[in-house]
């Protein structure tokens, strides 16, 4: 691990976004953010996206809400629950969710507990190498003096 953190690969890409695991554009994300997020009063679905991953969380909401987005999502839009740019339709931003789910949105889950919501811990610059301990097998810390 050390030499992993040493040699900076730690701070390299891993050639995974998982932005792009949905494939569809910006516009057709939000908006369906819009219509999960919306109360159902208003024609949504009136949940929450997890925080810790949004892009996560809203696979899951896909995944296991697909009937009630498929039957939802183009009226909501179309009825001024998301104003789509120019150029962009509820249907068209539809085909786009549709060819995910297609291609097969991945799983996160294993034995029941979603791991794409497990909080990711970040320690950057020098702290990298001082989170590892001091090299030498010495304990990352110690108490001094009479035990």
């Amino acid at each position: 691990t050390r030499k992993y953190v040493e040699a900076g690969k730690d701070l390299e890409g891993k050639g995974f976004d998982p932005r792009k695991l949905l494939a569809p554009g910006t516009e057709a994300i939000k908006a369906l953010q819009a219509f999960v997020t919306a109360t159902t009063e208003a024609g949504g679905l009136g949940m929450e996206i997890a925080t810790s991953n949004s892009t996560i969380g809203l696979i899951d909401i896909i995944r296991d809400n697909w009937d009630k987005i498929t039957s939802g999502f183009e009226a909501f839009v179309n009825n001024g629950g998301y104003s789509m740019p120019v150029g962009t339709t509820a249907s068209s931003a539809m085909a786009e969710f549709t060819g995910a789910v297609e291609r097969g949105l991945p799983d996160f889950s294993m034995f029941g507990l979603n791991l794409g919501d497990v909080p990711r811990i970040t320690i950057t610059g020098e702290d990298r190498l001082a989170a590892l301990g001091p090299g030498d097998g010495a304990p990352l810390s110690s108490t001094t003096g009479d035990d």
